[in-house]
């Protein structure tokens, strides 16, 4: 008889009695071998380290890694994800809770709800978990208190509030001593419900029905055939799959039918969801790796949708970061372009804000380079979900679940544009490059690609044949703009110095990088400081006549008449200019995209 899978996940804050009460639960059921139940471990009442795979988890008495357990009924197979409960390691709570249905939440009746419990539950139910099992421990310290345990119902109850569509019970159990686990708690004759093992394996888990022709087939690899045709490898995730269906191949417009169909080499007629099999085409489409088979009436891909993001990264997430977004069987460059909010599980609110901390839920805008075929993540876990790749140390920084595709309408500058540039213009010594620095490094830090284009640097080498007369003054800012549009359109933010002296000059600069991709900052620092702070002596020579066309004395300085920002550095200092900055164009560019 084919059982049915029901993948649970167990998770609660740090010495809740969670791993007491997993290793009281299994012993209970048989989800550990004899020989390790009558070893000395047992009879020390020292359970837990039945479940600690890792010797730091030893050593430490704690949960690191996610670890998996698996026992049986009589009509359900189970697959069970102990999950850790410390703060640092809640990215780890998150993948158990990716493939979960059903939650098993572990609170200390002497503490409560924590924050850290709050936070599992929130990213519980990101993950799409609907069913909720509450286990209220150590009720014995609590003397089996009624009154302690109706008090974190409603406790309960009033977090889960926020939630729709959700089932939960809460149990009273005391692990240590294996009541209402298994057995009916003597001491507890006040609570009448079930035992934890009886609600767990009587509930039911809704999972969405499909018809037989929404299939849907995530092409993982293709193998080249001795006779030129190509073998589509991968897995069902969806419908049934026969022989000689007509097929779509996502993205594109690309139509074919099944010629062959096989699973480990074996030639079938058809195949079920969730096995891995092979496809063979009809038609030498197109039909690489990343693509996905489904029926010719699904057409539907996207560049653009809302998501929900666990940020799991070290530093800030802000808007306008670039990462590699890896799906079930492609991965594609793409933006965040907005933080629409992040949700405040200490107050069960959510908040505007344009950075997110490690550890937060934000709801995301995020745009790709290239179409991908996707669902929303109630509608497939395996196509809805993703995860975020940092482009500079390719490590996972996020998991994220598609909820909606907003309108696909966008202007070309939208499309085309995933960067903008930052224009420093003002005096020889008014703290231009010295800014620009701080904020390529800033912006750096946050893991965006960008680029400082110095104009001491820029006359060495690109503009190294320019004089600096008006004429030759203008080819250099035509020649450092083209570069900084060509940045631009690559993902990478550029950040310009220099003292570009002739309005016109900016406003050319302007008209070929894009009007809403320019940020002009007129470093406004007065003359006399500049003059003050002249390492160089350049201010002396011009004023004795050594430098000819020196800006701001033989030369002058068209100041500009509505810059975006004006920066004097001798009244800010750096880096409350570098936020003051950073802030107001990420504010600008929210505003342009609503």
């Amino acid at each position: 008889m084919n059982k049915e899978l029901i993948k649970i996940m167990l998770c609660g804050d740090v010495d809740s009695g969670k791993s007491t009460f997993l290793a009281e639960f299994l012993i209970e059921n048989g989800g550990i071998p004899a020989d390790q139940i009558n070893s000395g471990i047992v009879r020390n009442n020292e359970i837990t380290s039945l479940l600690d795979g890792l010797r730091a988890e030893q050593e430490q008495k704690i949960t690191i890694d996610v670890a998996y357990r698996y026992f049986e009924t009589d009509d359900k197979r189970f697959s069970l994800a102990d999950a850790p409960g410390h703060v640092e390691f809640t990215k780890n709570m998150a993948v158990a809770a990716s493939s979960s249905d059903i939650a098993i939440v572990v609170v200390d009746a002497v503490k409560g709800i924590s924050e850290q419990t709050k936070r599992h539950l929130a990213i519980c139910y990101l993950f799409d978990i609907r069913s909720y099992i509450f286990v209220v421990n150590k009720m014995d310290l609590v003397n089996y208190d009624n009154e302690i345990y109706a008090a974190l119902f409603i406790q309960i109850s009033q977090v889960m509030n926020q939630y729709e569509q959700v089932d939960i019970y809460v149990i009273p159990v005391s692990a240590i001593n294996g009541e209402n686990i298994l057995n009916r708690s003597k001491r507890m004759l006040w609570y009448k419900g079930e035992t934890f093992s009886k609600i767990l394996t009587s509930i039911t888990i809704t999972k969405k029905q499909y018809f037989q022709s929404e299939f849907l087939f995530p092409v993982q690899r293709v193998q080249l055939l001795k006779n030129d045709r190509r073998q589509l490898q991968g897995i069902l995730s969806r419908g049934t799959l026969c022989l000689g269906d007509n097929v779509r191949i996502l993205p594109g417009t690309e139509v074919s039918s099944i010629r062959e169909l096989s699973i480990g080499g074996r030639m079938v007629d058809k195949v079920t969801e969730g096995y891995a099999a092979e496809v063979v085409l009809e038609d030498n489409v197109n039909a690489p790796r990343g693509c996905s088979l489904v029926n010719v009436t699904e057409s539907f891909c996207t560049r653009l949708f809302e998501a929900d993001l666990l940020w799991i990264g070290e530093d800030v997430l802000t808007e306008g970061r670039v990462f590699f977004f890896r799906f079930a069987n492609k991965t594609a460059s793409g933006t965040i372009k907005k933080i629409n909010k992040i949700y405040d599980l200490s107050k069960n609110e959510k908040k505007e804000d344009p950075f997110a901390n490690r550890n937060q839920i934000v709801n995301v805008l995020i745009m790709l380079d290239d179409e991908i075929y996707c669902e929303r993540f109630v509608d497939s876990h395996l196509m809805g979900g993703f995860i975020a790749i940092s482009r500079r140390t390719l490590a996972t920084v996020g998991c994220g679940m598609i909820r909606s595709y907003p309108n696909q309408s966008l202007s070309s500058r939208e499309s085309d544009n995933t960067s903008f540039t930052i224009w420093f213009t003002g005096l020889s010594g008014s703290g231009k490059s010295t800014l620009a620095k701080a904020c390529v490094n800033r912006l750096q830090s946050f893991g965006q690609p960008t680029v400082l284009l110095d104009g001491d640097d820029i006359r060495k080498g690109l503009c190294n044949n320019l004089g600096f007369g008006p004429e030759d003054r203008k080819e250099n800012i035509r020649r450092v703009a083209e570069v900084c549009k060509l940045f631009n359109r690559n993902g990478i933010v550029a950040v310009a110095a220099l003292i570009s002296p002739a309005g016109g000059d900016r406003m050319q600069a302007k008209e070929i990088i894009g009007s809403d991709s320019f940020y002009e900052i007129h470093v406004s620092t007065p003359l006399e400081v500049c003059e003050r702070r002249d390492a160089k002596g350049l201010y002396k020579k011009a004023r004795e006549g050594k430098i000819k066309d020196f800006t701001g004395i033989s030369s002058p300085y068209e100041e500009p008449n509505a810059p975006f920002l004006r920066i004097n550095t001798e009244e800010q200092d750096v880096d409350s200019s570098i936020e003051f900055i950073l802030s107001k164009v990420s504010k600008k560019r929210n505003d342009d995209s609503v």
